[in-house]
């Protein structure tokens, strides 16, 4: 995923699935810890968790 989002590539992400994928991606490449992905985690998972909850 992009390092700089937009409000609308976020979106399109999510509705498309990409952002479930990226979560998982995230979490089965564990090992290859470092600052950027650490913030990059939090940041998608935040979005998902945010993005799942407002369209229920």
């Amino acid at each position: 995923m992009a390092t700089t989002w937009t409000n609308r590539e976020i979106l399109k992400s999510y509705f498309r699935g990409m952002t479930d994928l990226e979560c998982e991606l995230i979490e089965q490449d564990s090992e290859r810890a470092n600052k950027y992905r650490h913030e990059n985690m939090v940041f998608v998972q935040e979005i998902k968790r945010v993005l799942d909850e407002f369209c229920k």
